[in-house]
């Protein structure tokens, strides 16, 4: 691979799993073969083949490189498995996955440490006390009951892709409890911002956010940590790159 002196722009792909099919599955590793294989469920699949598929070509393009080529590292921090945050092992460029129902959001760009969530907008159910205990701390909690009923789901769902985003940022994942963050309410026209954290993960400073736009029904945001203000993302519709991906290579 090669660098730059200037850190490439920051970039966020969105795609549908259906757009990935069985021409895309030779852009995976052996590693990743087999954890495809392990997935029961279609939808799982999809999303999973999708994220990876589209992981390499948004890579790919943005390095210079054919997609098959691009060697995507997934260890675990806690057990070394191949099942940790992808990423690229020369540190040139930084990466992120995320997929909820039918959205699947790659994020690339930069060297900080970045981190993409999206979630689906649904009710929150019979339960909903307990997971929103899980999520918002005390302060947060008050002011979602402040909100109108109807506008209370959007605004949960956002909450978590925030804290979420974070965490995957920091390479935690749902190992830091997302009550030990604290994020500004999503309100109409005002920008996140990581007002306060318990996590030594996640210092206030070195966080920034940004909200994105998946579509009707679903929520996200991107994290960056130690790389000043998030700013210049570019949000792009993944179905040329994924139409235009190679039929006859295969990752090693």
């Amino acid at each position: 691979m090669t660098t730059t002196d200037n850190p490439p722009a920051l970039q966020v792909w969105w795609a549908s799993p259906d757009l990935a099919g069985p021409r895309h599955e030779r852009l995976l590793n052996e590693v990743e073969r087999g954890r495809l294989g392990r997935y029961r469920r279609p939808a799982d699949r999809a999303r999973f083949l999708a994220g990876v598929a589209l992981s390499r070509l948004a890579l790919g393009e943005l390095l210079g490189m054919a997609p098959e080529r691009v060697p995507l590292v997934r260890e675990c921090t806690d057990c070394a498995g191949p099942h940790g945050k992808p990423r690229l092992p020369g540190g040139e460029t930084e990466l992120s996955v995320s997929h909820s129902g039918d959205r699947v959001a790659v994020a690339v760009g930069g060297r900080a440490p970045l981190g993409v969530d999206v979630e689906g907008i649904h009710d929150l159910g019979g339960d909903h006390e307990e997971l929103v205990r899980r999520v918002l701390g005390p302060e947060e909690r008050a002011e979602l009951l402040q909100l109108p009923p109807e506008r209370r789901a959007r605004a949960f769902f956002t909450w978590w892709s925030r804290k979420e985003a974070l965490l995957k940022a920091a390479g935690t994942g749902l190992h830091t409890p997302m009550t030990e963050l604290r994020v500004s309410p999503p309100l109409p026209g005002r920008a996140p911002v990581l007002l306060a954290s318990a996590a030594a993960e996640v210092p206030v400073a070195d966080a920034s956010l940004c909200a994105l736009y998946p579509g009707d029904g679903y929520v996200a945001a991107l994290a960056v940590l130690g790389g000043g203000p998030v700013g210049g993302v570019e949000e792009r519709d993944a179905r040329e790159l994924l139409d235009a991906a190679p039929a006859g290579a295969r990752t090693a």
